[in-house]
């Protein structure tokens, strides 16, 4: 735990000793205490318009505050450790305590913290801490709602530095920033310290008002975390796991001070070596956002890996050929759902990642967002006897992508043809509805509920959502479609996929099946 040592004196001891002879009241220094977490460093981060605040009470105590700022500049300089902004305490607690590192984490958090807060200053966390920050993070509307805790707009607004707040947004359900100025605006105002705007004459408080520098760090690894987007309930569930062996196993140890004897452990737990990669990249996440490394050496590490792959054992996933579907097709249109017979039918001919490319599908998606704005999620377009969808965005395509697909009825009505299925469903959506509405009526569960049911009467084994690109995928092999062909069909792009097309002992089958399988999780449709 020493690498949460405290990087300055404590802010009680330098008002009691260099600071003695500055007058300020002991309300004031009491609060001084608090805004700072008791790091003395930190009085030197004050800026104008804080201590202006701060004086709002006792204004002749304007002219101390600027004192004490000065001195704390000339006898502590600055730092640039993020842990400055960490309660003094911690380094305390850290060496004295015995305490299991859950508790050690949760009894050194501020009340008013988020675990956001916390990784922004690199403090004590744990793996079950990262996946309610994700939650914080990605799911911000539905998690404040049932928080006393503050958002990050929220503090950022009380704190005067209502800038830092982006106009973008990882969760889906908050709205675009109301900010509209230009870039340029918007970084004149990082040099405007003397004024505070709006707030400058509210009183600071100390459960919402934090430093300029602790937001901008929060702001980073909020920023770093929309890598994981489309991704972070996967991370979690990760991070779920690597927290139950180190809270059973290494219960006294930093889980993220990772080292042989952990993943070693962790490793013994998983029977497909992949598998165990995939969940220690979720580790790895957390460690590169601290800015730390995996405690063991390379060659160890390698050494381990090499191991584990000897013992890989290949699992063929469920997959739905065109037998499959077309018996779940005709399952839904007995049960009285058309409208779910041709959700089954693009989910299979266009190789959807069901819920996020499919669900959410859109007629004229960009009619009613604004210009410019990425609110919106997709465009549909008929020609002749082709169907052509723009994503604005796919797990490997961030920037949009553009499927495209033929009518099957050469020889009369095709219960599969992917033209026609849309076609009638959008003939069902009511004539005076929005065109950027969804075209599908149902919910996600109501429609997976479905699927559980179908599979399971017509004994189609355990498939779910990602068993329709996957059959797919399996019957465009076997019909002589090129390899390429099914990549870029299903959106794939596997570096590990390019490696074994190159070894001459794997055919096309093989390659294929491990793109299919390594490739998507169910976590990801």
């Amino acid at each position: 735990m020493h690498q949460f040592c405290s990087v300055s004196q404590s802010t009680e001891s330098f008002l009691a000793g260099s600071a003695a002879h500055v007058p300020l009241s002991v309300a004031l220094k009491s609060q001084l205490v608090c805004l700072t977490q008791n790091q003395a460093v930190l009085l030197g981060e004050f800026q104008d318009g804080d201590l202006h605040r701060l004086a709002l009470e006792s204004p002749a105590s304007m002219g101390p505050l600027i004192d004490l700022r000065e001195l704390a500049l000339r006898q502590l300089g600055r730092s640039t450790d993020p842990r400055r902004y960490l309660p003094f305490e911690v380094s305390e607690i850290a060496l004295r305590s015995q305490l299991p590192w859950a508790t050690f984490a949760a009894k050194v958090r501020p009340p008013s913290w988020t675990w956001v807060e916390v990784m922004a200053a690199q403090g004590p966390i744990t793996p079950a801490g990262v996946g309610v920050l994700f939650e914080m993070v990605f799911q911000e509307s539905k998690f404040f709602k049932q928080s006393s805790l503050a958002t990050f707009g929220q503090r950022a607004v009380h704190s005067g530095c209502e800038y830092l707040i982006p106009k973008w947004s990882a969760d889906e359900e908050v709205t675009e920033g109301a900010w509209s100025e230009p870039p340029t605006k918007r970084l004149k105002l990082l040099t405007q310290n003397a004024s505070h705007g709006h707030v400058k004459h509210l009183p600071i408080q100390a459960s919402l008002w934090r430093f300029r520098g602790h937001l901008a760090l929060e702001l980073s690894l909020r920023s770093s975390l929309l890598s994981i987007a489309k991704s972070w309930k996967s991370y979690r569930s990760g991070l779920f796991a690597w927290s139950s062996l180190t809270c059973a196993a290494f219960p006294f140890f930093d889980p993220f001070s990772v080292s042989l004897e952990m993943v070693s452990l962790f490793s013994s737990q998983f029977r497909n070596s992949d598998t165990f990669r995939e969940y220690m990249g979720h580790v790895k996440l957390v460690l590169r956002l601290l800015g730390r490394d995996i405690l063991i050496p390379p060659g160890q590490w390698s050494q381990l890996l090499r191991g584990l792959g000897k013992r890989r054992q290949r699992i063929q996933l469920p997959r739905l050929r065109l037998p499959d579907v077309e018996r779940l097709v005709d399952f839904a249109l007995e049960e009285g759902r058309p409208d779910y017979a041709r959700f089954f039918v693009l989910a299979r001919v266009f190789l959807f990642r069901v819920k996020n490319e499919l669900m959410g599908l859109q007629l004229r998606g960009q009619s009613k967002a604004r210009p410019g704005s990425i609110d919106w999620h997709s465009e549909v377009e008929f020609h002749q006897s082709k169907l052509v969808i723009h994503l604005r965005s796919r797990k490997n395509s961030p920037e949009g992508a553009t499927l495209v697909r033929r009518c099957s009825c050469k020889d009369g009505p095709d219960v599969m043809c992917p033209l026609h299925a849309l076609l009638g469903q959008i003939a069902d959506m009511p004539e005076t509805g929005e065109r950027s509405r969804p075209v599908w009526d149902f919910t996600w569960s109501a429609i997976d509920k479905f699927l559980r049911r179908a599979v399971l009467v017509l004994k189609l084994g355990p498939a779910r959502w990602h068993a329709f690109r996957r059959g797919m995928a399996q019957d465009l092999l076997d019909s002589g479609s090129t390899l390429s062909y099914i990549l870029r069909a299903g959106g794939w792009r596997s570096g590990a996929f390019l490696r074994y097309l190159t070894g001459s002992s794997l055919d096309d089958r093989e390659a294929l099946e491990f793109t299919v399988n390594d490739s998507d999780s169910e976590a990801e449709m």
